[in-house]
């Protein structure tokens, strides 16, 4: 979870449980890479003074509904979940991004009391998207890495997460190719580079806006008003 104060404050899940124990190259374990990722952003954005909360900070299991309680404990955040791909064809490559717009309802309640929405005022939020678009930009500028989209999906660390949430599939380790950038420390570095560069860029827009990603539309009784 990433907080910059006053507004806002990454978190990071790294590996989720169904992946945890999975091999899924050779020797390679997802969860070694995603962990070693996330302390690589948490470094990097503790230098521009944002402050970051981890689901994990050493090789340790914790379940998708721990992670989301964890997460739910910071509601005024941005939840960032790392996680490496996997795939039965080995020419599969590149990044992908996730969020998800179908949240619980009580998460939405929760996040209208956050924004000062009232009771019956229509809004779409798509922050999260907003939060994916810029991640996955970055990222794939950053590393020149193929694009495989952004898209909403409701995995559980994108839908179970009260505050604007994504998940980001950081590359194939089945690639043979792309397995070798992966393992690659400089590689990694542009990886933490790219996600950095796209927090801070979503934090710039909420200090412009802080209803970035929040659009409202008037009632049809308040436009005949008018």
């Amino acid at each position: 979870m990433i907080r910059r104060p006053p507004r806002s404050t990454p978190l990071y899940s790294s590996a989720a449980s169904d992946v945890y124990k999975r091999q899924v190259s050779g020797d390679v374990l997802e969860k070694n890479l995603n962990l070693q990722l996330v302390k690589k952003i948490v470094s990097e954005l503790s230098q521009h003074q944002v402050s970051v909360v981890t689901t994990r900070s050493e090789d340790e299991m914790i379940g998708l509904a721990d992670r989301a309680l964890l997460a739910n404990k910071y509601p005024n955040a941005i939840f960032i979940s790392i996680h490496h791909n996997a795939a039965t064809l080995n020419s599969a490559k590149g990044i992908e991004t996730y969020y998800s717009n179908n949240k619980p309802k009580n998460l939405k309640i929760e996040q209208m009391n956050i924004l000062k929405i009232k009771e019956g005022e229509v809004f779409n939020d798509d922050r999260s998207k907003m939060l994916a678009k810029l991640l996955h930009s970055s990222v794939c500028s950053v590393t020149q890495a193929s694009d495989r989209g952004v898209r909403d999906r409701s995995l559980a660390m994108t839908r179970w997460v009260s505050c604007p949430s994504v998940l980001i599939e950081c590359g194939f380790l089945t690639n043979p190719e792309e397995k070798l950038d992966l393992l690659s420390e400089s590689y990694r570095d542009a990886l933490s580079r790219g996600i950095t560069e796209g927090v801070l860029k979503y934090f710039s827009e909420l200090n412009n806006d802080p209803y970035y990603g929040v659009t409202f539309k008037r009632a049809p009784r308040a436009i005949a008003e008018l």
